[in-house]
C-alpha cells in the first residue's frame, strides 16, 4: 500500500503542482467574468464524461476483481473471469461513447438555449468531445490501478497533465482565451484516450458479447444512476447558480470552488489507491479490520486537508487569483464541510457495494440527490450562495445517513464513529473561530494556528479512535 500510494502522490503532485502553478496566471489573464464561463464549460466536460462511461468502471472492478468469480458461482451464475470483464467494459465504453458523442453533437444548438451564461455553439462542442475521450481514459487507467501498476497510471498522468497545463499557458498567452483552453483540453484527452484506449486493447483484447456486456450493464447502469445523482448533488448547481449570480460574482464563486478542489487533489492518491483495492482488502485475510483501517486513514486525511485549507483560505485566494477575485472568506470553508460529509459517507459504505447489483446505492444517491435539487432550486433564488450551501449540506447530510446505516446493515463493520463525531466537531469549530476572529491575520498567524488546530485534531482522533488508526496493516 504504502509503495503505491507514494507513486499516486508523488505523480499527483507533480502534475498538479503544474495545474495549480499556471492557474494564476490563466485566472489574472481571464479575469472573473471569462474564469466562470470556464468553469461552467468543464463542468459540463465532467457531466459528458460521467454520463459516457455508464457505471462500467465499477462493473470491471466487480467482476474483474478478487473473490468474483467464486461469488458468481455461489450464486449459481456463469463466472465473468478477468479478461472476459475487462475487454468487453472496453467494448461497451468505446461504442457507448459514440453514440452518446452523436446524440450531444445533435442537441448543441438546444443545449446553447436552455443552459446559463451565454455558451457558445464551438466551445460547448468541444467540452462534449472532452468529456467523451475523458471516459475513454478512465477505463484503462483504472485497469492499471487495479492492477497496482502505479508507475505506469503515474507516466500517463503526467503526460497528460504536461500537454494540458502547457497548452492552455500557451493559449492565453496567444490571446485565445477560453476557446484555447477548450481547444487544448479536448486535443489533450483525444490523444491520450487514443494510447490509452490501445495499451488496452494489447492488454486484454476487445470484445461485445452479449452475456458479457448484460452482466457488466446489469451492474453498471445503476452505478451511472448514482453517479448522474451525484452530479446534481455537485455540478448542476454551478448552473443554476450562474443563472442567479451575475458573471463576476459566479467568477468568485468558481475560484472558492478551486480551493475545494485543491482538497479533493490533495487526497486523490489516497482515493486512486482505495477505489481499486478496497474488494481485495476485503476479501483477503483479516479483511474486515484491514479495511476499516485505511478507511479511517482515508477519513483522518480529508479532515487535516480540508482543515488546514479552510483556515488558510485568505491566504491561498490572495495568492492564486489575486484582488481582482473577492471571495468572501467563508465561501470556501462552508463548501469544505460538504465535501468532508461526502467523502466520509464514501470510505464507509462497504457494505453497499458487496452484492451482485448495486441499487441500495442507486436509491440513496437519488434520494439525497432530490433533497439537494429541492434546496438548489428554491434556496438560490432566495438566499444566493448561503441557500445553495444549505442545499449541499442537507444532501451531504441525507446521504451519510443512509449510505452508513444501510450500509452498516448489510455488513457491519468497525468504524470509528466517535473519532468521526469529534472531527467535525473540530473542523466546525474551528472553522467558526477562524471565520469570527481570524478573518484579518496575517499570514504568520494564521499559519501558526493551523498548525496547532491540525495538531490538536490528530490527538483528538488517536484519543477517540486508536483501535481502528493504529491497528495492524499488513
Amino acid at each position: 500500500m504504502i509503495k503505491s500510494t507514494l507513486t499516486y502522490a508523488g505523480s499527483y503532485i507533480l502534475m498538479r503542482s503544474v495545474s495549480f502553478l499556471t492557474l494564476p496566471y490563466v485566472a489574472r489573464v481571464l479575469g472573473p467574468v471569462e474564469f466562470g464561463q470556464l468553469d461552467l464549460l468543464v463542468t459540463a466536460t465532467q457531466a459528458v464524461g460521467l454520463l459516457a462511461g455508464f457505471g462500467l468502471l465499477e462493473a470491471v472492478l466487480r467482476f474483474a476483481g478478487t473473490g468474483a468469480q467464486s461469488a458468481a458461482a455461489a450464486a449459481g451464475q456463469v463466472p465473468l473471469d478477468d479478461r472476459s470483464a475487462k475487454a468487453n467494459g472496453l467494448g461497451l465504453t468505446l461504442l457507448g461513447g459514440l453514440l452518446f458523442l452523436l446524440v450531444l453533437l445533435a442537441l448543441v444548438p438546444w443545449l446553447v438555449q436552455v443552459l446559463p451564461g451565454d455558451q457558445e455553439p464551438g466551445l460547448l462542442r468541444l467540452a462534449i468531445l472532452a468529456g467523451i475521450a475523458s471516459s475513454w481514459i478512465a477505463l484503462p487507467n483504472m485497469i492499471l490501478r487495479m492492477q497496482d501498476r502505479a508507475a505506469a497510471y503515474a507516466r500517463f498522468m503526467i503526460i497528460y497533465a504536461m500537454l494540458q497545463a502547457s497548452g492552455n499557458v500557451i493559449a492565453v498567452y496567444l490571446g485565445f482565451g477560453v476557446f484555447g483552453i477548450m481547444t487544448v483540453s479536448a486535443g489533450a484527452a483525444c490523444v491520450m484516450a487514443a494510447a490509452a484506449v490501445i495499451s488496452q486493447v494489447r492488454d486484454s483484447g476487445i470484445a461485445l458479447q452479449l452475456p458479457a456486456a448484460r452482466r457488466l450493464l446489469i451492474f453498471g447502469v445503476p452505478i451511472l444512476g448514482s453517479g448522474i445523482a451525484a452530479f446534481m448533488m455537485n455540478g448542476m448547481e454551478r448552473w443554476v447558480l450562474a443563472a442567479h449570480l451575475d458573471a463576476e460574482s459566479y467568477g468568485h464563486y468558481a475560484a472558492a470552488v478551486k480551493l475545494f478542489m485543491l482538497c479533493a487533489i490533495a487526497f486523490q492518491p489516497f482515493t486512486l489507491w482505495w477505489s481499486a483495492q478496497r474488494y481485495r482488502l476485503i476479501a483477503g485475510p483479516d479483511g474486515e479490520r484491514r479495511l476499516v483501517h485505511y478507511a479511517a486513514i482515508g477519513i483522518l486525511l480529508i479532515f487535516l486537508l480540508c482543515t488546514g485549507v479552510s483556515l488558510l483560505n485568505p491566504l491561498l485566494l490572495r495568492v492564486l487569483f489575486g484582488a481582482a477575485f473577492a471571495v468572501p472568506v467563508w465561501w470556501p470553508s462552508a463548501l469544505l464541510l460538504v465535501m468532508l460529509l461526502r467523502t466520509v459517507a464514501d470510505l464507509t459504505s462497504m457494505g453497499l457495494f458487496l452484492g451482485n447489483t448495486s441499487h441500495q446505492q442507486m436509491f440513496i444517491q437519488y434520494a439525497a440527490a432530490a433533497l439537494t435539487v429541492l434546496g438548489v432550486f428554491t434556496l438560490i433564488p432566495w438566499l444566493g450562495f448561503p441557500g445553495l450551501v444549505l442545499a449541499l449540506t442537507a444532501g451531504a447530510a441525507l446521504r451519510l445517513g443512509l449510505f452508513y446505516g444501510i450500509s452498516q446493515r448489510n455488513r457491519p463493520l468497525p468504524y470509528p464513529v466517535p473519532a468521526i463525531a469529534v472531527l467535525f466537531a473540530t473542523y466546525l469549530a474551528a472553522s467558526l473561530g477562524f471565520a469570527a476572529g481570524l478573518a484579518g491575520a496575517a499570514a504568520l498567524p494564521l499559519i501558526g494556528t493551523t498548525a496547532a488546530v491540525l495538531a490538536l485534531m490528530v490527538g483528538l482522533a488517536y484519543l477517540t479512535g486508536r483501535g481502528a488508526l493504529v491497528g495492524r496493516a499488513s
